[in-house]
């Protein structure tokens, strides 16, 4: 009887988020997944799971497009085989070849391998923007969503390359106030 009333009140001071399905998730059980311990040992996800998705490697070349294809790809593969957020970074610099894998390990002799891996994924991805996306194209394609216009009746083409854009250079469209104007 005298448990009824705490119910209630735990359930209501768990942190709850939506997943991507919709669904009501703790927050700290849906960030964790992939990392619980069992009796002082981790269990659960790791780098040979991460690969099993094979992840797709990347090497430093193309420029913003498919730089941000790739990272689209390497979150999906987070989000679908339950990466928690310590082992992102580090998983992902797995599959860095060429000239991505020498960029990383000059930034690792620079600070260590556990300060590198230890940075947030959305830092990690700003690094990466910053150094393998040029100045130059950016712009460009700045330009390109600031003159973006409907041609005739085309709304849905139009709206398809507003939204690719938008990917592209997300910090003219973030938070979605800016999107407005």
């Amino acid at each position: 009887q005298n448990l009824l009333p705490t119910i209630p009140a735990y359930v209501g001071n768990q942190e709850n988020v939506r997943n991507q399905n919709g669904n009501v998730v703790n927050k700290n059980v849906q960030e964790n997944i992939g990392n619980v311990i069992v009796n002082g040992n981790r269990v659960g996800y790791s780098y040979k799971e991460f690969l099993a998705c094979k992840p797709k490697e990347y090497d430093g070349k193309g420029g913003v497009v498919v730089l941000t294809q790739w990272i689209e790809k390497i979150e999906s593969v987070h989000y679908m085989s339950g990466c928690s957020i310590d082992q992102k970074v580090k998983y992902t610099a797995g599959s860095f070849v060429r000239k991505d894998l020498t960029w990383w390990n000059s930034y690792i002799r620079t600070l260590s391998w556990e300060v590198a891996v230890s940075m947030l994924w959305n830092d990690f991805k700003f690094m990466m923007i910053q150094e393998f996306c040029p100045s130059h194209e950016m712009q460009k394609l700045e330009s390109k969503l600031w003159n973006h216009a409907m041609v005739g009746v085309g709304h849905v083409a139009y709206t398809d390359r507003f939204h690719m854009l938008a990917r592209l250079v997300p910090h003219l469209v973030t938070p979605k106030s800016r999107m407005i104007k």
